[in-house]
């Protein structure tokens, strides 16, 4: 079952509804998997990365096959995920990555190699 956002955090998205989204995190073959559905954007950005974070004894897999849109602020908020499990000595893998957020992941992580 996917969780809502409960109301009371609402309002820490400038009072912005945010329907479009929601998460639910499971254990899965020894990995803890975050599946994000809707859109990861500015209006969510913390409760993917805070989501991973919880699974930091296991190898945490985001799963995107849901998730329909996502912004800089959404990948930026993967890459935190990922970096503080890095440091943390877990491992964080992307899967079922399609369609515009695909995209965008190709496109930044292109214009970061050629830096």
């Amino acid at each position: 079952m996917f969780e809502r956002i409960p109301p009371s955090l609402q309002l820490l998205f400038n009072e912005r509804e945010v329907d479009d989204f929601s998460l639910m995190t499971s254990v899965v073959d020894g990995a803890f998997r975050v599946s994000i559905r809707g859109e990861l954007d500015l209006a969510t950005r913390g409760l993917v990365r805070d989501a991973c974070l919880r699974g930091d004894q296991l190898p945490v897999v985001a799963d995107l096959e849901q998730t329909t849109f996502m912004d800089s602020a959404g990948y930026r908020d993967l890459e935190a995920a990922c970096d503080e499990l890095k440091r943390r000595g877990g491992t964080f893998t992307l899967r079922h990555v399609h369609g515009q957020p695909a995209r965008l992941i190709s496109l930044l992580s292109t214009l970061r190699d050629s830096s």
